[in-house]
């Protein structure tokens, strides 16, 4: 069993979440908020995704030197939580404009990269390897705005795409490690995460599983 440390006004609003002769601690409270819906004994395994959001996202929270309490804040929406993926005042999605990329967590596995594209290129490597032919079939799905492919099968159909819209040289394809499959590079910081966040979202997975540390 892990120890965590949470304030008062947090554990108050895990009483107040709490089911009458169900949840009978707050750790039965947190299981549910976090989608883990198997019970089972302290020593047995739960849903390894389910684990692995728990993971990074405490992962996210040291790296930002942050501590448990505001992970759980964040996580039953009780205000005084710093800045995430979200900013909460505007609501809308972070931006990564100007920020350099130094390394991104998926699965509990974290991973040096220098530049955006790198981001793209590894994290489709990794879906790949557990999806195959599913993340080929999503990733030629995504159609974006002004006939410009985020993936094609080959270098030749991402020249062609980006003849017809006028930008002969607005593209970079670069091929998935193991996959024939291309990936568009020549794309903003923004862009590319949306583009990251797309596939996961489709592939089943939560934003919470995919942690990027920047610098800038």
């Amino acid at each position: 069993m892990r120890n965590i440390e949470i304030d008062e006004e947090v554990y108050k609003e895990l009483k107040k979440r709490a089911i009458p002769f169900e949840d009978k601690t707050p750790n039965d409270v947190l299981r549910k908020l976090l989608g883990i819906t198997n019970k089972t004994s302290i020593n047995d395994n739960v849903s390894d995704r389910s684990c692995s959001r728990l993971t990074n996202m405490l992962i996210h929270e040291k790296n930002n030197n942050r501590s448990h309490d505001d992970y759980v804040r964040k996580m039953i929406n009780i205000k005084g939580y710093g800045e995430a993926h979200r900013n909460e005042k505007s609501g809308v999605e972070e931006s990564y404009t100007g920020k350099t990329p130094v390394s991104f967590t998926f699965l509990m596995e974290t991973f040096t990269i220098r530049k955006w594209k790198e981001l793209l290129l590894k994290l489709c490597e990794i879906l790949y390897d557990k999806h195959g032919n599913e993340f080929v079939g999503i990733a030629l799905s995504i159609n974006p705005r002004g006939n410009r492919p985020y993936f094609t099968k080959t270098k030749e159909e991402m020249e062609s795409a980006a003849v017809k819209r006028g930008s002969p040289k607005g593209f970079w394809p670069l091929q998935v490690k193991n996959a024939n499959i291309y990936a568009e590079t020549k794309l903003g910081a923004n862009r590319i995460i949306r583009v990251c966040r797309e596939l996961l979202s489709r592939l089943g997975y939560d934003d919470s599983e995919l942690l990027i540390k920047t610098t800038g």
